[in-house]
């Protein structure tokens, strides 16, 4: 049985078939598991924003960062930050439409300079959407 260790050695991908490896995605805490949902739509950023590599700049967190939420969905691994260049954030917003259709299950998004924060797994009623 492969341990945690091997698979983040692993080239093998996150998802199968996708293209991010466990060691994008667990750069620092291997704790938690990211929610199942996020590895596809990770893959979706990819395909509207022009099908090019995305680098995962943040997913499970252990901490609050300076200036943080306090309850970010970082923290129950329910989101991820993804750093996209300038011509990827264009090309996601040419497709935003057909991206926001084809990903059902996202229930927070931001689009900021740096790339996009997705988040997934919200109770819409008693935690809407913010910007964590």
């Amino acid at each position: 049985m492969q341990t945690y260790i091997d698979l983040l050695n692993s080239p093998e991908p996150f998802f199968p078939g996708g293209n991010f490896t466990h060691r994008e995605v667990y750069k620092k805490s291997a704790e938690k598991r990211l929610n199942s949902s996020l590895p596809w739509i990770m893959e979706q950023v990819r395909k509207w924003a022009g099908n090019t590599p995305v680098k995962v700049n943040s997913a499970d967190r252990d901490h609050i960062p300076p200036g943080g939420a306090q309850n970010s969905k970082h923290l129950a691994a329910d989101a991820v930050d993804l750093g996209l260049t300038k011509k990827q954030l264009n090309e996601l917003n040419k497709n935003l439409i057909q991206f926001l259709d084809a990903v059902p299950k996202l229930t927070g998004l931001g689009i900021y300079p740096w790339g996009i924060h997705i988040d997934v797994g919200r109770d819409m009623e008693n935690d809407p959407p913010g910007w964590d």
